[in-house]
């Protein structure tokens, strides 16, 4: 996770290149002349009190790709100094959605379908409902144990909570519990509060990338055959 270019507030010529969402290897780079702004009117004389819309396109740096994606959200005038103590006025961006499950994260390609869906559905979400982008999250977490075999009842045919699920599936694979756990927590937030810092949840991002890693995409298995190889050499 490149977790730099993910911002709650862009500048003008702020925008980075995001990951392309089709062919996974191209930049996303926004298209001269693409974005349009347009503004409420001014109340009460006060041009810092007024807001805007806003919308760009960018395309896929990758020629045989070449995929094009659009971004809108909101737009809010304010001001800043330059080198030269001059105050300047400026244009922050801030974006609600791109038109495209651009990846956040990386996805290894053997995770399961019933993984990955939640997890594409939130990127979508991110800027626009953070709560939202988290329980989906929470979801894939949900649907990692199911994939793996942990059930979602008891012998008695009542329901499990998500952290007695963790808590076998600790039991059973290991070394997960307490990173799915993190999740299982700032989703139950989320659920209940509703309001997360975006720091929040690009942190929960991370930490699922990791786990995914790990879980399916071969990195324990490597670094255990690794030690063992090492260890036998010793």
């Amino acid at each position: 996770m490149n977790r730099r270019i993910w911002r709650e507030r862009y500048l003008k010529h702020g925008f980075p290149a995001f990951p392309c969402p089709r062919c996974r290897t191209g930049a996303l780079r926004v298209i001269k002349d693409t974005l349009m702004t347009a503004y409420d009117p001014v109340r009460d004389d006060d041009h810092y009190s007024q807001q805007g819309r806003f919308s760009v396109l960018f395309r896929c740096s990758t020629k045989w790709c070449g995929e094009v994606v659009s971004m809108a959200g909101d737009v809010l005038p304010g001001w800043d100094y330059d080198q030269n103590g001059e105050q300047v006025d400026l244009e922050n961006f801030y974006p609600k959605a791109f038109v495209a499950e651009v990846p956040v994260i990386s996805i290894p390609t053997k995770t399961p379908d019933e993984v990955r869906k939640p997890i594409l559905s939130s990127f979508t979400l991110m800027w626009a409902d953070r709560g939202s982008a988290i329980n989906k999250l929470r979801i894939s977490v949900e649907r990692t144990l199911d994939h793996f075999g942990i059930d979602r009842k008891d012998a008695s045919g009542r329901w499990r909570s998500l952290n007695s699920r963790l808590q076998e599936f600790e039991k059973s694979i290991g070394n997960h519990h307490e990173t799915l756990d993190a999740l299982r927590s700032i989703g139950n937030k989320a659920s209940h509060e509703g309001a997360i810092p975006f720091d929040t949840v690009l942190d929960a991002y991370e930490v699922l990338e990791e786990a995914l890693l790990d879980l399916f995409g071969g990195r324990k298995a490597r670094l255990d055959a690794i030690l063992a190889k090492l260890k036998a050499q010793a």
